[in-house]
């Protein structure tokens, strides 16, 4: 809907700042960098970023790379704490993604008024494409087992809401819970 930003352009490489575009649901703030002219396309970007129309969730990100290998380091300040580093590939052709995710803090509070567990933290190994994506790993915190809970989900991103193929949570003691469906993020999130 809106696209601002300066840029200056020379024979090898584009420069450009305080760029911002938004569009239906997400949004880019204040991106600069440099895009560098060889084959293939090579760049180095930071920018702050969100994903909703309320800035819900929302960030900063450094990229460098090109357009076959492009390495991310994203940092989440909203609806948590969190440090994400993924590799990129393909980007011009059929986009994967793999990399960590380090949850530092992610406080329920902010959607329920007694949340029966949290604040909670965790390490995710995450990989996706445009279709799909996946997370494995473990989140810890208050009222959860000391060993904390194992997580694994594939779901996908379509009508601006993740869909959940799959959840299972499982405990160190073997209890499992299998879930599915959808959620909407919002004021408070709906499942």
């Amino acid at each position: 809907a809106d696209i601002r930003g300066s840029v200056k352009l020379s024979r090898f490489r584009i420069d450009f700042g305080g760029v911002r575009v938004r569009g239906a649901g997400w949004s880019v703030a204040d991106a600069g960098g440099t895009l560098f002219a060889r084959e293939p396309l090579a760049l180095d970007v930071k920018t702050d970023w969100s994903l909703t129309d309320e800035d819900r969730v929302a960030g900063s990100a450094h990229a460098v790379g090109d357009l076959d290998r492009l390495l991310v380091e994203a940092l989440i300040d909203r609806p948590g704490i969190a440090r994400v580093e993924a590799e990129l590939t393909e980007l011009s052709d059929a986009l994967r993604w793999r990399g960590n995710a380090q949850i530092e803090q992610l406080d329920l509070t902010q959607w329920m008024e007694s949340p029966p567990v949290g604040p909670l933290a965790g390490t995710l190994e995450i990989e996706g494409d445009l279709a799909r994506y996946a997370a494995r790993g473990i989140i810890r915190g208050t009222g959860l087992p000391g060993a904390g809970v194992g997580i694994e989900t594939a779901m996908r991103y379509a009508d601006r809401r993740p869909h959940i193929a799959s959840l299972v949570l499982e405990t160190a003691l073997g209890w499992v819970v299998r879930a599915e469906g959808s959620m909407a993020v919002g004021e408070e999130p709906a499942f």
